[in-house]
């Protein structure tokens, strides 16, 4: 594996992983909004409650302004991990920095 392609999969994690916090805020920010749905780095809507539609029949009918689905000690729990994830990859980014700092003396 080159050392381009090390460092090109850590940028990679760190803007995943810096993705993944600001989804976190963006739901913590709008806990209190009605009808807001939680969202994952991506951008896609996290369901709430499943509806099932047995032999085709059934439907749902909202009657009211729910509240937002946004579970907070989730959102917390994926920025720690998000934060982790964020400071393995700064240090391959570092190690790496090291390592070719190493070749260079060596050769020199």
């Amino acid at each position: 594996m080159s050392v381009s392609s090390i460092l090109s999969t850590a940028i990679s994690g760190l803007a995943s992983s810096s993705a993944k916090v600001a989804a976190s805020a963006q739901n913590i920010v709008n806990i209190n909004t009605d009808g807001y749905l939680a969202k994952d780095a991506q951008g896609r809507v996290t369901p709430a409650v499943s509806v099932s539609r047995a032999f085709g029949a059934g439907s749902v009918q909202v009657e009211a302004i729910e509240p937002s689905n946004v579970n907070v000690a989730k959102e917390f729990i994926d920025m720690i991990a998000a934060k982790a994830a964020y400071e393995a990859n700064a240090k391959v980014i570092r190690t790496t920095e090291d390592m070719q700092k190493d070749v260079l003396d060596i050769k020199a």
